[in-house]
């Protein structure tokens, strides 16, 4: 699948996804590089509340993707449940 493949009929492409995601990770990656420089304890920490989760919440999606869009773009990291 190209990068730039067409995922819906409003001009959401793949390449649009991933700049969306890799922003939101940076943003992770900052939070969690904050609380690494504060010492803030495994019990304060954001990672806590997920601890046990073996749910994924996954945001910002644009709207007209349907099902199968989601399922071609997250199934390279594993199988979907």
């Amino acid at each position: 699948m190209a990068l730039d493949a067409d995922l819906g009929s409003h001009g959401s492409t793949f390449l649009d996804v991933w700049r969306r995601s890799s922003s939101v990770i940076r943003e992770i990656s900052r939070i969690n590089e904050r609380e690494l420089t504060a010492n803030v304890s495994s019990a304060a920490s954001w990672h806590a509340q997920y601890k046990d989760s073996a749910y994924v919440y996954v945001g910002g999606l644009p709207y007209e993707l349907n099902e199968g869009d989601i399922i071609v773009v997250f199934s390279q990291y594993g199988a979907l449940a």
